[in-house]
């Protein structure tokens, strides 16, 4: 079998759920890496509520010995190497724990690590992940600063913290924790990736509330091989080259949440230019070379400049900002669009809305039904065949709206068909602008209410009473329309 094909060895793997899951990656840090792992066996929690899961990405030192040592203490999955931010995804699909935490193969945890975010998480269910401070240690485990938030001058936010993610990260990977059942909102870890850490915190980001707690919840080993903190300034221009290709993510599937307030949107912008200049700044790259534009690119680009021109005349100055803002994310050298940004930018516009956030929004809820508000009031008959075909147990209809004109529209016609009292239907309104959120209410929901599903969504069953209607021809011919 291909080491990059073996399975998690089981031994003595629980089969009940555990409370929580720690996922350790390492990479011949076989010196360091039993100090990590007694770390995790001997927190507060007892053994039986913590799972360990260990990926070994392709370790030529004495990594798989040490873990050998640990027998079924630890979950071993053996892969070649890919790099941390791989096996980091591959880890991931492993763990079924409520709550979930990540441990470098060289750090350290206080034994009150685990217990204190668990107890913030069950007591906070707005909140998808909690985060804190580290204390920064050498090899040999001598304290060397005791706050990184201090000694990097770092302020941390609370809430809906998307807009802040985007300009930069704060949240560092072996100090967070957040919900297992965010896992189809982070997964897959996207190729752009440039620190899995901050890949998460922004996924979770999108649907969830962000908080930290005071104290320190990791002890950060310096030793002069690490992967990420610690580099010296020579090595900035490679460091920002490598977070290119992913803020151009983030703007792409990320930046129409509408909790990013037009200020955030124009220093995400900012912080992208300059981090561009300063990537080239040994000489050895142009901005063409960092960021190579495909011919589809440009396309969606352009297409996208369009709808931007469109919303501009229609008066959309937010919307307008953020179809701009992609269309650079594809097609950077597009003068026009970057003109058309930096007018748009420059003006004043309204906050973020902090609505509720996805997670909220559906609570414990899954296996509803998901439909499209702009189809259901353009094909009123979809929603009244609905509730036609509901059955006498409580059922949840989430429908997803872009717009408070299609809000109100959804509002009048579920207020008609509420009179009938045919059905005890639970509606939801509810959006999903960005690609975490989109994830997530593709794996909750149950099944699809719509003839023509947006592509994140096709994979699910249709509706009974839509397979009815369209095995009689009724997709094709509709009796009446309602416009937004």
């Amino acid at each position: 079998m291909p080491l990059a094909d073996q399975p998690v060895a089981d031994g003595d793997r629980p089969t009940t759920r555990p409370l929580v899951s720690v996922l350790v990656t390492a990479f011949n840090l076989g010196r360091f890496l039993g100090r990590a792992l007694d770390s995790a066996l001997e927190q507060s929690l007892s053994p039986e509520q913590v799972e360990i899961v260990v990926v070994d990405d392709g370790s030529t030192d004495e990594t798989p010995a040490v873990l050998a040592s640990y027998g079924s203490r630890v979950h071993v999955i053996r892969q070649e190497n890919r790099g941390v931010d791989m096996a980091v995804d591959r880890g991931l699909r492993e763990l079924t724990g409520e709550f979930i935490s990540l441990l470098d193969a060289d750090d350290i945890w206080p034994a009150d690590k685990l217990a204190r975010q668990v107890e913030f998480l069950q007591a906070n269910p707005a909140v998808g992940l909690v985060h804190g401070d580290m204390t920064v240690i050498d090899a040999h485990e001598a304290i060397l600063k005791e706050s990184f938030f201090e000694d990097h001058g770092i302020e941390p936010t609370r809430g809906r913290i998307l807009g802040r993610l985007l300009c930069g990260n704060f949240i560092s990977g072996g100090a967070l924790m957040f919900r297992g059942e965010l896992l189809p909102a982070i997964l897959p870890i996207p190729p752009e990736v440039a620190y899995h850490d901050w890949t998460i915190a922004a996924s979770v980001a999108a649907i969830a509330e962000i908080d930290h707690l005071p104290g320190t919840f990791n002890l950060y080993r310096l030793h002069g091989a690490n992967g990420g903190l610690g580099r010296g300034r020579e090595e900035y221009p490679r460091i920002l080259r490598g977070e290119i290709r992913w803020r151009r993510w983030m703007f792409n599937h990320l930046s129409e949440d509408a909790t990013v307030s037009s200020a955030q949107l124009r220093a995400a912008w900012e912080v992208w230019e300059s981090s561009l200049r300063a990537a080239g700044s040994d000489g050895s790259y142009s901005v063409t070379d960092l960021v190579p534009v495909s011919q589809h690119e440009r396309r969606r680009g352009q297409a996208l400049a369009s709808s931007a021109a469109q919303a501009l005349r229609e008066e959309e100055h937010e919307l307008a900002a953020r179809l701009l803002l992609r269309a650079l994310a594809e097609d950077p050298f597009n003068g026009g669009a970057r003109a058309d940004l930096m007018l748009q930018m420059r003006a004043e516009r309204r906050p973020a809305i902090l609505d509720p956030p996805l997670l909220t929004q559906l609570g414990g809820r899954s296996r509803f039904t998901l439909a499209f508000a702009q189809e259901l009031l353009e094909h009123d008959e979809l929603l009244r065949a609905y509730v036609r075909n509901a059955t006498t147990d409580t059922q949840t209809l989430v429908i997803l709206n872009t717009s408070p004109q299609q809000a109100r529209g959804l509002a009048v016609l579920v207020g008609e068909l509420a009179l009938d009292g045919q059905a005890p239907i639970e509606v939801l309104a509810a959006t999903a602008r960005t690609t975490p959120a989109r994830r997530l209410l593709a794996d909750r929901a149950r099944t699809v209410l719509s003839l023509q599903p947006p592509p994140e969504y096709t994979q699910l069953p249709l509706e009974d009473c839509l397979r009815t209607m369209m095995a009689g021809g009724a997709n094709s011919s509709h009796q009446r329309s309602r416009q937004t």
